[in-house]
């Protein structure tokens, strides 16, 4: 079995981002959780930065359910970020990427942190994304799949990114691109 690299030459992350969403101990969890959290952490993330959302009423982020998960303080620390909301935690690095066990470690050390408050009840949603950018440099990104595309009669793989509305509008008045 061929041995898979630890570190590519030209890693394709942009970012790697966990997500947590909860259910609170209380009510002002919103208000409290970011100065207990920036206590622990501020070796890490040295700014703290209220996002727009932060000037609306609790009453009403809370009776929006869409607004509960939106983060409300953003604590940054290059090439990372803690966003904290009424009910939601996001992790965030930024490249350059140092690999997953140093990003694992950050993740470790704010969810202890989060855990050591008692603030969160029960934990709702746990998500981990990865965004990623391939540099293709001249190359269609279907040339990286073992795969074809059609549209009707159209083989989409082998066109131009961008061109496909181009040449199917040309296509339908009899002309070419």
């Amino acid at each position: 079995m061929p041995r898979l690299p630890k570190r590519l030459e030209r890693p394709p992350l942009m970012e790697a981002v966990v997500e947590l969403r909860f259910s609170p101990s209380q009510e002002s969890v919103g208000d409290i959780l970011p100065g207990l959290l920036y206590g622990k952490l501020k070796h890490l993330f040295e700014k703290v930065e209220p996002l727009p959302i932060n000037a609306l009423p609790r009453e009403m982020r809370l009776a929006t359910p869409d607004l509960a998960y939106r983060p409300r303080i953003r604590l940054a620390g290059e090439p990372r970020a803690l966003l904290i909301g009424d009910q939601v935690v996001t992790i965030s690095r930024t490249p350059p990427y140092s690999g997953w066990a140093a990003f694992k470690t950050l993740c470790e050390e704010v969810l202890r942190a989060i855990h050591e408050t008692d603030l969160v009840r029960a934990l709702q949603r746990f998500s981990l994304k990865c965004v990623n950018i391939l540099d293709l440099v001249d190359r269609h990104p279907f040339a990286l799949l073992n795969a074809e595309l059609r549209l009707a009669d159209h083989d989409i793989g082998a066109r131009r990114p961008g061109a496909i509305g181009r040449e199917m509008a040309g296509d339908e008045r009899g002309g070419g691109a």
